[in-house]
Order: structure tokens, then C-alpha cells, then sequence
């Protein structure tokens, strides 16, 4: 049911699911106020959304990177608080990935073996524009949010995706050499991955992720044209991500198809993996939306 737009978040928290049999059933409300879906994937996974229709020209779409699972109750909405203050339609999507097992704290939003969750995270992006009136629809996300963000912008021509110092390609994340994160998701997650002596066969220099193909890298991804544009927010001082994935991204993209579509933002932040600071946070989205303007 549409609730009366407020910005109490406990009113938003207490608001109830409309529960949907199956997610091709999404069909997001048109008038202004906050709504939350939940849409049966199969037996194992609903996909979660909040919807915050302000009848706005711009919808803005994000996505969580990796939770403390035994600190978080699902779904995760992110950035709620800091949209619900602006003029701009939002919609925000908990991974459903993660409601396969209580072991895994990051997927990517990528889905399982038998289903590629990013059309259908498309398909209810471009319904929710729809309801709220927008024309342009940015996508945002942090880390690992932020490799959802360019993975889903890919797939609507003429959005904008600002990840925010994202991973591009899922095997080469490996935080100070932990491969944890790898071995969690192809065991609880993808298990035909799973190498002959097991998820500890796993090596740090070895592309697990091949037979995903473009679900697994954002660099294989924008290898190939896409009609979106990405403003890729990069912190120098994390190290890895900048050596691991924005790096690599850059050199591919920077001679593609796809080298008038994608700027960047660097800026010297925290010596850590972290979203940027208000300021930097607020800077990011002013230039991103300023060259959306001028499309």
C-alpha cells in the first residue's frame, strides 16, 4: 500500500511488503509516496525493494556491497537517508543472492547458476522510471554496489552508472590477500565452480570466474559497446582497488567503443577501502549529474 511520504525512517522500516508470486509481477505504484516490494525469484530468494516515487525527471538506483551478516537484517537498503532529502525519485534493492545462505557476505548481486538476476533488476529499474515519471535514471553503489551499478546501467541505453571505487571483475577481489570472499560465494553460491580438491584449490592469480563471462566483470562488460554512460569515482589511496580494478578498468575502456561514455574521478581519500566522505560524496554527484545534463 503507498504510504504518505514522510523521512521518519522507523515509519519507513515499519512499512509492510507488497508481496508479489512471482517478480515479473512488479508494478510499481505511480503516485507520489514510499512503497516496498517483495518478489518471489524460486523457493530460496525473494528480491527486495523500496521505492520512493517523488513523481521526479531523475530516478536514482542503488545497491549495497558487502554486509556484516550477523549485524544486518536483510534486505539492505542503502542510502536512504541520503536521497529521502533530495528531489530525486529513488529505488533500492536488497541482493537477493544473499538469502541463500547466512555465509556470504558479498554476491554481487549477481545471482546463481540458473538465474542472471541483472535483467530482471533492469526490468524493475525501467518499470519504476516509468511509475515516477523519469527520464534519466542514475545508478549508484559502493564497492562492491558499485560493480552492480555498472553491470545493471549496462544493460538500459541512455542511464548513468557512479560507482564509487567498485570492483570490475569479482576473482580479483582479494582484500589484503584474503581469498574468503571467492570461496564463500563459489561454495554457497556457485557451486559448479567449485575446483577438483575443493574451494581451497582456489588461487589468487587464477580467473575462477571465466564461465560467468560478463556477469563476473564489468571490464569484459564495457569491452564490448554499450548505449549507458559511467562516471567511475576512484580513491587513490586505495591502493588495491586502484591497482586491482579501476586501473585495469581504465586501460581497457580507454581505447574501446566505449572511451566517449566513461569519465573519471579521482581524488586522494582515506589510505583504506571506504565510501567518500560527504564532501567528496557531494562533488562526485554534482559533476556526474552535470555531464548527464548535457546529454
Amino acid at each position: 500500500m503507498l504510504h504518505p511520504f514522510t523521512r521518519d525512517r522507523d515509519e519507513i522500516a515499519a512499512l509492510e511488503f507488497q508481496h508479489l508470486e512471482d517478480y515479473t509481477q512488479f508494478d510499481p505504484v505511480h503516485g507520489n509516496g514510499i512503497t516496498k516490494y517483495s518478489g518471489n525469484l524460486d523457493d530460496a530468494a525473494t528480491l527486495d525493494a523500496l521505492f520512493v516515487n517523488q513523481r521526479s525527471d531523475t530516478l536514482i538506483v542503488s545497491c549495497h556491497g558487502a554486509l556484516p551478516r550477523k549485524a544486518t537484517v536483510l534486505p539492505r537498503f542503502e542510502r536512504l537517508r541520503t536521497f529521502l532529502n533530495t528531489p530525486y525519485s529513488s529505488l533500492y534493492f536488497g541482493d537477493p543472492t544473499l538469502h541463500l545462505s547466512e555465509q556470504v557476505s558479498l554476491a554481487w548481486y549477481t545471482g546463481w547458476k540458473e538465474l542472471d538476476l541483472y535483467p530482471i533488476l533492469a526490468r524493475w529499474v525501467t518499470s519504476a522510471a516509468a511509475a515516477s515519471g523519469a527520464s534519466r535514471i542514475v545508478f549508484l553503489g559502493s564497492s562492491g554496489g558499485g560493480f552492480a551499478s555498472l553491470q545493471i546501467s549496462a544493460l538500459i541505453p541512455g542511464s548513468m552508472a557512479i560507482p564509487l571505487n567498485p570492483q570490475t571483475a569479482i576473482w580479483k577481489y582479494q582484500p589484503s590477500g584474503n581469498l574468503g570472499y571467492a570461496r564463500n560465494y563459489i561454495k554457497h553460491i556457485m557451486p559448479h565452480l567449485t575446483p577438483v580438491g575443493g574451494v581451497r584449490e582456489i588461487m589468487p592469480d587464477v580467473d575462477w570466474s571465466e564461465p560467468l563471462g560478463d556477469r563476473a566483470s564489468a571490464i569484459s562488460r564495457y569491452d564490448q559497446p554499450v548505449e549507458n554512460y559511467v562516471f567511475y569515482a576512484q580513491n587513490l589511496n586505495d591502493v588495491a582497488h586502484r591497482e586491482d580494478h579501476y586501473l585495469l578498468f581504465r586501460k581497457k575502456t580507454e581505447t574501446g567503443p566505449n572511451r566517449e561514455r566513461i569519465r573519471y574521478f579521482t581524488y586522494e581519500g582515506q589510505h583504506t577501502h571506504t565510501s567518500p566522505k560527504p564532501d567528496i560524496f557531494s562533488e562526485i554527484m554534482a559533476d556526474a549529474l552535470s555531464w548527464f545534463n548535457e546529454m
